[in-house]
């Protein structure tokens, strides 16, 4: 019996070493050899090999638990293993320990991946309405360059072959209700060329097509020519369009279209017959008006209306840049006409006048025909009351001409200055100090 007694407690000592060594295997199992990835999965995500390291680590403080149990198992083996048992504890509280930093580090990783995800998918939509927002802004660049170039003087010039004039006028009938900026009875013929040509204000013109009943005022009178400028607003007759500021005009609703503009330039008309009067002046028998409003013009020239006699014909020979050459054969002369008895018939004092104006200016003088022709003058002797004439200007080299320059538009201001004080800003008035009348 004692025997058996003595071979059962040998039997269970080798039991208790046995599972003491599977125990002891298990917690001395080192943590790096199953952190490493096997041969030939290095791919694996550094989350991946987290979650392991803490299965391991579970593994380990479940194993230090079972050895813990197992030496508090008999009163001899606590007071034997005693020093065992307080280091076991601290091993796994130092596992514990690291389990817990292990599944906070997991938990934030997960909420950064998601918050990460959340921005992926974020600046996926962002770049889609970004991407929306690039296209149509480039849609409103393109549709901005297409009304700009429908609405430029020199694009349409060419495209319809037309003039854009602006006729200056200064006689009493002068529609003076038509601007609320400045009273144009007060202002003289100079006055008018150099508020148009200098402060470049937006305008009423008008299109003159060669060759076509198109036409604007009094035969006589003079203008400009407009080579560039923004096309505002449009109208088949008048407009009776009013200007409230330099830069400002109001134009009646539905008639700033290009639709509106292109209608107006473009007119059906009846064609031209010029005939002659009694006093064997020439005229249109019908002539049409329209109304264009043109923003920041820039005058090429001035032209004075001619109906007084036949021009010189003159061949419309261009130099290699498609400009008219001038014709020196082309003399023209312009006199104060009397009648058998020595009075005065007819006096062109004024005209005479108002071209030396212009000609002092440096502006570029122009005679403007009934069918709608444009000559330069050149040569121009005002003593012998005399000029030459060009071959015919095309509209579209009208067009390419590119105004007075900004001297003399300066020098146009520093003219008006007092007159026009209150349409300019306090640095536009300092700029252009006044410097004399005209």
């Amino acid at each position: 019996m004692g025997d058996k007694k003595s071979s059962m407690t040998e039997q269970g000592g080798v039991d208790e070493t046995a599972r003491i060594e599977r125990v002891e295997a298990v917690i001395t199992k080192p943590t790096s050899e199953t952190a490493v990835s096997e041969h030939g999965k290095e791919g694996k995500s550094d989350r991946h090999e987290k979650a392991k390291e803490l299965s391991e680590v579970v593994e380990k403080i479940k194993a230090l638990e079972e050895r813990i149990e197992f030496h508090k198992g008999s009163f001899i083996r606590k007071i034997l293993d005693f020093g065992k048992i307080d280091k076991l504890r601290e091993e796994l509280g130092i596992l514990k320990h690291k389990k817990g930093f292990l599944e906070e580090n997991m938990r934030r990783e997960a909420e950064l991946t998601a918050a990460h995800e959340e921005i992926i998918v974020e600046e996926r939509e962002y770049e889609g309405e970004l991407g929306k927002i690039e296209s149509a802004e480039e849609e409103a660049a393109r549709l901005e360059k297409e009304d700009n170039e429908a609405r430029s003087v020199k694009n349409s010039a060419k495209k319809y072959n037309t003039f854009f004039v602006h006729d200056i006028v200064d006689a009493d009938w002068k529609p003076s209700e038509n601007n609320k900026a400045v009273d144009t009875r007060q202002l003289s013929f100079s006055d008018q060329l150099d508020i148009v040509a200098g402060l470049r204000p937006t305008i009423s013109a008008s299109s003159l097509r060669p060759d076509t009943a198109d036409w604007t005022f009094t035969p006589g009178s003079f203008g400009a020519f407009i080579s560039r400028g923004k096309i505002l607003g449009g109208e088949y007759g008048d407009m009776g369009s009013i200007a409230l500021g330099l830069k400002k005009r109001l134009i009646p609703k539905g008639r700033e279209t290009i639709k509106s503009i292109d209608g107006a330039i473009n007119r059906q008309i009846p064609k031209l017959e010029v005939v002659t009067d009694r006093d064997g002046s020439k005229k249109k028998k019908e002539s049409y008006y329209n109304e264009l409003i043109i923003e920041n013009p820039e005058v090429a020239g001035v032209y004075l209306k001619w109906y007084f006699k036949d021009l010189p014909s003159g061949e419309s020979k261009k130099n290699e840049e498609g400009l008219p050459i001038e014709e020196p054969e082309n003399e023209v002369s312009l006199q104060n006409e009397f009648n058998e008895w020595g009075n005065l018939k007819a006096s062109y004092d004024l005209i005479w006048n108002k071209l030396k104006l212009v000609a002092d200016r440096k502006i570029p003088l122009f005679v403007l025909t009934l069918d709608n022709h444009a000559r330069q003058i050149y040569d121009i002797d005002f003593q012998k009351r005399s000029f030459r004439v060009s071959a015919e200007w095309d509209p579209s080299a009208m067009s390419y001409e590119e105004g007075i320059g900004e001297w003399r538009r300066e020098e146009a201001i520093k003219r008006q200055i007092k007159k026009v004080s209150h349409l300019l800003s306090d640095a536009e008035k300092k700029l252009y100090e006044a410097s004399g009348d005209s």
